[in-house]
């Protein structure tokens, strides 16, 4: 038959109680975290109005519905189910939000591997954990391979991540407590963890944490590979558009240089020198000839050189092709004073002119270069300036053809010239310089635009030069983050991240990879931006690190499953080897375990069964021996239960005799011996009498006061003398068995010393008509009722004496209160008081005691209206409260009596209080007269001194007619006298 253990049910309830009350809690915490998360989502609705945040809104309202019908299922008793509803919707919702919002997959993912598998261990059954865990791992994989891989092919449509980074980033920290809490509570709960998760996990994990280092390690490396290879092609490409430019400077210079030593324009200008002296008819022609020499020079680009020009030495425009132009006065232009000071060709910074067209120019000085006769050295003469103003648009020309030269891939490409002009700095906020974009490959819009924040003290002077349009600082400002910052840095840093130009969407991260060349002229703070998208330079690494998460994934696949598997076949035998001992520990002995290997498993089962065949044969021959100690034990059981009776009886009673035959009667009774008696030892110690029995032979000795001496007759005196039970198990052979002929077919005796305190107070003499009645079993058992018999007696006697010493104690201080009172009362004139009905109070003159006095009890008078009740103090009346109602009243009743009762009880509790706080008081008063008598007879030395002093302090205090002292001579000196 199998009997359940009281202990593991209470632990099982305890653990389901205990997985129900966190299950519950659980649900709480998703209920809230979903209400924080809803609050965070119509906030970024607010100030995103994109239609995936409204819909990640609705998803997690969905979400904090499903928690709380699961919440209300696992209160309802059902736990299991509401917490495989929460589990799922878990994973459902943090996929859709995956699918929602970038940036989520590896923070879900963390969250789903740690928080799921610790649900499961807090609220699930354990053969459950491994389920969760399967589900956390496959959740993890897919919200990675999204956001990684399949999100790449789809169109974009999430939010980014830098538009959803606060959920991002309370996310990122939910994520971190989780991992912690899962590590902490995995190390403290490990023991509640079934064996075959154990070995899944460190499976698991045994192949998931090589195959991470492994992907960050090669990510890693392929970046460290990679990427320099791709800075140093975007920074070639930037060198190449800035060589291209260079060209375009360098080749127009040397035209101009070529064109400068014409000898038609030398003469001119040498000609308008000297316009005075050297008259001649041939001007005209010269002139003709010059024009037509600066007509042919524009023709070669004729679409962007504007305009071709000769200034003499004073900047004035002499010949111009625009011939609107010729005779104003350019000397203060940069272009013109350059020339002459440096003597080489010359290029200018960018010029916006009054019709909004972009320029710049090229100028050279025109020399004359002559021998000197008598040195023979070569003398050049500055006779001029030749310049010519040519468009920007080729600059932008040349910007466009390159971007055409990468294809399809252009639209992830930006390149742009930036001019750096130098600014008064007014204030500590103003820039030290400005970048102003000359060119670009995007849009048109944006030139003329400055990467620099503008502030008032730098837009004003710029554009009243010209350099910008008109516009406020935010209209003329490009919204390009880390842009400026970068240009500047560009001789440190020629690569760097940042915003290459202005997007639809505001964001502060670096959007772009951005490459800086500057251009090799020094005359010119140009500089070449060439940038790329950090999607389409990532791109490269990107995909090999999207092959190597698809592998990770698959391979976390296939750990978990061999983790499983693997798993399940170590564990399978050990579980089967469980089962089989379970049914053996509930009484199944005929089971044995399945062996099917040689390992130490298969050791460990032939070992099981080895021994489940020993219990077989130790069960089978204890079971005799079980059977004998089982009527052993009943028996024993039986004894303890009548010492119980006999001492719960015991403590019933407090008369002597009637304790002791009350035992013996129920010692025959439970017990069923031919004979039981109590002896208890004299006053002298000599004989032990015979006190009480239970059989008619016992009564017959309890007659003629049966008695045996101590220490010599029987087992009584034996166990009197010594304290020492004994047994006689057949009386007919021991030498200390006393032959009662009373007691005439006694087979065994056994004695049991009655001891308290330390003191022999008798012997329990019990005897038996079978032979080997009792054993030592019996002695221990038995002892216990003897012993309570003893400390019975004990009480009994303490019992006795104590009320004799209180019912004497009592009766003397009863009868010294009478005293007391009989002398208050005959000190006294006045025996009490009455009242009358106008509430006056007189003193009762001296009369004779009342009968009620007498008799001590309540009387009622004269037809009910007259009351007289007893004062009793300790049991004796001292007085009598009389009380007379109205003739015409009703006669008293019984509730009002009580309430007199009660208060003359009081009333004489009361005097009697005050009765003794009197004579305490006037001892008090005489004691303290008596110290300050003593006091002043201490104070003189004089005997006749103290002998006054007394007589008159006697005298005095008791108010005496006469006080004499006598002194006694001596026996000698009452001699001498009479001789």
């Amino acid at each position: 038959m199998t009997k359940e253990n009281p202990r593991e049910n209470f632990s099982n309830e305890s653990t389901i109680s205990r997985r129900t009350r966190y299950a519950f809690l659980t649900a709480v915490f998703f209920i809230f975290a979903a209400i924080v998360n809803i609050v965070n989502s119509l906030r970024l609705n607010i100030s995103t109005q994109e239609i995936a945040s409204y819909i990640d809104t609705f998803v997690i309202f969905i979400f904090l519905i499903l928690m709380i019908v699961s919440a209300q299922k696992i209160r309802k008793g059902q736990g299991e189910k509401g917490i495989w509803l929460l589990l799922g919707s878990l994973v459902m919702t943090l996929a859709l939000r995956g699918v929602l919002i970038a940036g989520l997959g590896i923070i879900f993912s963390a969250i789903s591997i740690s928080l799921i598998p610790l649900i499961a261990l807090m609220t699930l059954r354990r053969d459950s954990f491994n389920r969760a865990l399967s589900l956390s791992i496959g959740a993890a994989s897919f919200y990675i391979a999204y956001d990684f891989v399949i999100s790449s092919y789809l169109p974009a449509y999430r939010l980014t991540a830098e538009t959803a980074a606060p959920i991002i980033r309370a996310t990122s920290i939910i994520a971190v407590l989780l991992v912690v809490a899962f590590v902490y509570t995995l190390s403290k709960q490990h023991q509640f963890i079934l064996l075959s998760s154990k070995l899944t996990l460190a499976m698991v994990f045994l192949v998931l944490f090589p195959i991470l280092v492994l992907s960050v390690a090669g990510s890693v490396s392929l970046s460290r590979s990679l990427k320099p290879r791709q800075d140093e092609t975007l920074l070639v490409k930037a060198n190449l558009v800035a060589q291209g430019i260079d060209r375009f400077i360098l080749t127009n210079k040397n035209v101009l240089e070529s064109e400068k030593n014409s000898p038609d324009i030398i003469n001119y200008l040498l000609y308008k020198q000297n316009l005075e002296q050297n008259r001649t008819q041939n001007i005209q022609a010269l002139e003709k000839r010059v024009l037509e020499s600066l007509h042919s020079y524009k023709r070669r680009n004729f679409l962007e050189i504007n305009s071709y020009a000769i200034l003499d030495l004073s900047g004035k425009n002499l010949l111009d092709t625009r011939l609107e132009n010729i005779g104003s006065n350019e000397s203060e232009i940069d272009y013109f004073t350059q020339a002459l000071e440096t003597g080489k060709p010359f290029v200018s910074d960018f010029y916006r002119k009054r019709d909004n067209q972009t320029v710049i120019y090229f100028s050279a000085p025109v020399e004359l270069w002559t021998v000197d006769k008598t040195t023979g050295k070569t003398i050049f003469q500055q006779v001029g300036v030749i310049r010519f103003e040519h468009n920007i648009s080729a600059i932008q020309q040349y910007l466009d053809d390159y971007i055409k030269i990468e294809g399809e891939n252009r639209k992830n490409f930006f390149v742009a010239l930036f001019s750096e002009i130098e600014v008064n700095q007014l204030d500590p906020e103003d820039p030290s310089s400005v970048f102003i974009t000359i060119a670009n490959s995007e849009e048109s819009e944006l030139n003329f635009m400055s990467a620099t924040p503008l502030t008032t003290n730098v837009i004003t002077p710029l554009q009243m030069n010209r350099v910008l349009p008109l516009g406020s600082t935010a209209q003329l400002t490009l919204e390009t983050f880390g842009l400026s910052e970068g240009l500047r840095n560009r001789v440190e840093t020629p690569i760097f991240l940042a915003q290459a130009f202005p997007r639809n969407f505001q964001t502060e991260e670096p959007q772009d990879i951005i490459a800086i060349a500057d251009i090799a002229e020094d005359q010119l703070d140009w500089t070449i931006v060439v940038a790329q998208d950090l999607k389409s330079y990532n791109a490269s690494f990107q995909q090999q690190n999207e092959i190597n998460i698809i592998l990770a994934i698959m391979i976390a696949i296939g750990a978990i499953l061999l983790g499983y598997s693997g798993s399940k076949y170590l564990v399978d035998p050990i579980v089967s080897l469980a089962d089989t001992a379970n049914q053996v520990a509930q009484g199944d002995l005929n089971k044995r375990a399945i062996v099917t290997t040689e390992d130490e498993v298969g050791k460990l089962g032939t070992a099981f069964n080895s021994m489940t065949n020993q219990l077989n044969l130790l069960i089978a021959s204890l079971e005799d021996r079980i059977a004998e100690r089982t009527q052993a034990l009943e028996r024993s059981e039986g004894q303890l239960r009548a010492a119980v009776q006999v001492g719960k009886a015991a403590a019933s009673l407090r008369n002597l005799d009637e304790l002791l035959n009350s035992t013996t009667e129920l010692i025959s009774q439970q017990f069923d011996f031919y004979h039981a008696g109590i002896f208890l030892i004299d006053a002298y110690g000599e004989y032990a009498l015979l006190t009480a029995a239970n059989s008619e032979g016992g009564h017959r000795m309890l007659a003629r006061e049966h008695k045996l001496k101590v220490g010599a007759e029987g087992i009584v005196g034996y166990v009197t003398s010594t304290g020492e039970a004994r047994i006689a198990l057949d009386v007919g052979r021991d030498a200390a068995y006393f032959d009662n002929p009373d007691l005439p077919h006694t087979r065994s005796e056994m004695a049991l010393p009655l001891i308290a305190g330390g003191k022999i107070l008798g012997a329990l003499d019990i005897q038996s008509t079978e032979g080997e009645a009792f054993s030592e079993a019996d002695i221990v058992s038995l002892q216990v009722l003897a012993d309570q018999i003893a400390i019975a007696i004990e009480n009994a006697r303490l019992f006795e004496e104590s009320r004799r010493s209180l019912a004497t104690a009592q009766r003397a201080y009863g009868e010294q209160s009478q005293l007391g009172w009989q002398e208050l009362i005959h000190q006294r004139e006045n025996y009490g008081y009455r009242s009358t009905p106008d509430g006056s109070i007189f003193p009762l003159e001296k009369d004779s005691l009342d009968e009620v006095v007498k008799e001590k009890d309540l009387r009622v008078d004269d037809g009910g209206t007259k009351v007289a009740i007893p004062i009793m103090v300790r049991g004796e009346s001292v007085g009598t409260i009389r009380l007379k109602k109205e003739s015409n009243a009703p006669s008293w009743e019984e509730k009002d009596l009580d309430l007199v009762k009660r208060m003359t009880e009081e009333l004489s509790r009361a005097m009697d209080s005050a009765r003794l706080f009197d004579e305490a008081k006037k001892q008090a008063d005489r004691e303290r007269v008596v110290g300050e008598i003593s006091d002043k007879m201490r104070e003189t030395m004089n005997v006749e001194s103290v002998i006054r002093l007394a007589a008159d302090e006697l005298y005095k205090l008791l108010e005496l007619e006469q006080v004499t002292i006598h002194l006694n001579p001596d026996e000698d000196q009452r001699n001498e006298e009479s001789a």
